[in-house]
């Protein structure tokens, strides 16, 4: 009998001998891309919701994100392709909703747990950059509601930058900012 930890892909035998593979990599044999990152179709919805709540669970996310789901205007999805089925599925999300004096908010950024620490956050906040510079906006602003020091990386090594913490019913909330027109230090 052996055991598999999807997270860390770490295999080791029942007497505790580990079993060494390669990490997986986001190409499949003949060099086709396993994940995309596309915008999100209606379909998508109840699997975007899907994560915000598990957002919600794992505590990076304020239990007001579910009802803020439709406030945010577009949504990208990360999506991998499974090279056993060929099946898609989503792994990631995130979502912005356009303001004034070009600045957009940006939101939902959430990667399911075993696909986390494989670039997918930094994937999907360059699609979201990309468009943000496509239609002129000069500023993105996010709130971190966890202090995942993951989290804070990812947004710090994209060139967010931390405005300010304050507290909100009882939670510290992080609020970060970038500027499009600066290039992305990643």
């Amino acid at each position: 009998m052996i055991y598999i930890n999807l997270y860390t892909m770490s295999i080791w035998t029942k007497r505790g001998f580990p079993i060494v593979i390669p990490a997986p990599s986001f190409q499949d044999d003949d060099d086709a891309p396993r994940l995309r990152i596309r915008l999100a179709r209606d379909t998508d919805m109840p699997e975007i919701i899907r994560f915000h709540t598990q957002g919600i669970e794992e505590g990076g996310f304020h239990e007001d994100r579910l009802k803020g789901v439709g406030n945010l205007k577009l949504y990208w999805v990360a999506e991998w392709r499974s090279s056993r089925s060929g099946r898609p599925w989503l792994v990631g999300t995130i979502g912005m909703a356009p303001g004034g004096d070009h600045v957009c908010t940006a939101g939902g950024l959430y990667v399911i747990p075993d696909f986390r620490d494989r670039g997918i956050g930094i994937r999907l906040l360059e699609k979201l950059a990309e468009y943000c510079r496509e239609e002129g906006f000069l500023k993105v602003m996010l709130d971190l509601r966890t202090h995942s020091q993951k989290a804070v990386r990812l947004l710090s090594k994209f060139g967010f930058n931390l405005a300010r913490e304050r507290s909100n019913d009882g939670r510290v909330l992080m609020d970060f900012y970038l500027d499009i027109y600066r290039d992305t230090p990643h």
